[in-house]
């Protein structure tokens, strides 16, 4: 009887270890879940600001694209005003030249004039009037007075050809003037616009830059979580393991122990008949005393 109550006190005792141990196992699973969750939902929110900044980098290196085509546009644009900046300085370098020149055939022609009129009137002593007075018949005096005309009709019209062509080379100054200012102020917008695209194409790359330098720490981020995902399912894996390793103890435990029992019961019923019979035996041996006696 002792052996069988020793035998089921001692499954008791070992039922009562094991089941503490797997409780302690199942607790230490439910800890590294909720670890791994933890870990997942960092991860998720981790991988949702990579993917905005991504979309922002891609939006500012768009941006920075179309910078660089109008930097590049504007960079031809100044090119092609700076060679008509130059053309129109030769030509009014050329202008003024011929205007020069021009001033200078003028003051020749009005030279030139002045001498054939005081040559007229110094010649002889005579004037023209005179000298058409002069004249000894019609025909020498319209000869004089055609000479005269033609004299002062020439003079006439080279002082006018001279005036008109200096006054044509001063319009065509002007207006080479004008355009040159015109084209020397484009110049000037198109290279505020150029230093201004420069300066926003700066502070873009800047900006991506930043991006690349918060995306890049958000990913060492998302791999340390993955790698402590990993972790956890291993461990919650090798905890799954070692539970079920204790689950098959406990059950062999409890069988080897209940067979123990058994066993136990088994000794106690023959020790029981034993005692019987030895009890029996010596009623026996009593009771014919007392007859014989």
């Amino acid at each position: 009887m002792k052996k069988k109550v020793f035998s089921l006190l001692l499954a008791g005792m070992l039922t009562f270890s094991m089941g503490t141990t797997a409780y302690a196992t199942e607790d230490a699973i439910a800890d590294m879940q909720a670890q791994k969750q933890q870990a997942e939902a960092g991860l998720a929110q981790t991988q949702a600001n990579i993917d905005s900044l991504q979309s922002k980098k891609q939006e500012l290196e768009n941006y920075l694209s179309d910078l660089n085509t109008q930097y590049e546009d504007l960079t031809n644009a100044i090119s092609e005003l700076s060679i008509q900046a130059g053309e129109k300085e030769n030509e009014l370098k050329q202008l003024h030249t011929e205007l020069k020149k021009a001033k200078k055939a003028l003051n020749k022609q009005y030279d030139d004039m002045k001498l054939r009129i005081q040559y007229m009137y110094e010649n002889g002593g005579t004037s023209a009037l005179e000298t058409l007075l002069s004249s000894k018949d019609l025909s020498e005096f319209l000869n004089n007075a055609e000479s005269v005309a033609k004299i002062s009709q020439y003079d006439r019209t080279m002082l006018e050809k001279c005036e008109n062509l200096q006054n044509t080379i001063k319009d065509q100054e002007t207006t080479a003037e004008e355009e040159k200012a015109a084209i020397d102020q484009l110049l000037e917008e198109r290279a505020a616009k150029q230093q201004e695209v420069q300066n926003l194409a700066a502070s873009t790359s800047d900006n991506i830059s930043s991006y690349v330098s918060q995306i890049s720490a958000s990913q060492e981020e998302a791999a340390a979580l993955t790698a402590e995902i990993n972790n956890a399912d291993n461990s919650i894996a090798q905890l799954v393991q070692q539970a079920e390793e204790e689950k098959a103890a406990r059950e062999a435990a409890q069988a080897q122990a209940e067979a123990e029992a058994a066993v136990a019961q088994e000794q106690d019923a023959e020790e029981s008949s034993d005692d019987y019979e030895e009890d029996t035996d010596s009623y026996e041996e009593d009771s014919s005393d007392i007859f014989n006696s």
